[in-house]
Parts: C-alpha cells; structure tokens; sequence
C-alpha cells in the first residue's frame, strides 16, 4: 500500500493512518517556533546550555554570536 493511500481521508479511499514522521516534525517545529518567540524562560536556560557546548574551535567567538542558533545567518 502506498503511503498516499494509507494517510489518505477514508473518504477518498486512504485509510487515514497516523504519519508518526510528519506527526514528530510538526510537533519539533512547533518547539522551534516557542523557542523563538522569546517568551519562555527554558529559552534562556536554552541559550546558555548551546553556548556553553561550543567546540573548542568556536570559543574566540563573541558569546552574544554563540546563543540563539537558530536566528545566524
């Protein structure tokens, strides 16, 4: 059975089987998504923990660089 036709709606004659994968990703995006918003206090926590795990390679740089991954460009 191809996966169009097990995730499909019944009513177009899928089976409506859970996709765990785009399940787990949409549930992974929307925890990015929190941590970016600023908000929470965990984000904080967050920060300081990446910061803190920099490879040895990457500690000459400015710690305000080293936090919050996810806005670098």
């Amino acid at each position: 059975v191809n996966q169009k036709v097990l995730y499909g709606p019944i009513k177009k004659g899928g089976r409506k089987v859970l996709n765990i994968e785009a399940h787990n990703e949409a549930i992974n995006v929307m925890r990015i998504k929190t941590y970016l918003s600023f908000g929470p206090t965990w984000t904080r926590v967050v920060d300081a923990l990446f910061a803190h795990v920099v490879p040895r390679s990457e500690k000459n740089v400015d710690h305000s660089v080293q936090i919050n991954i996810f806005l670098q460009s």
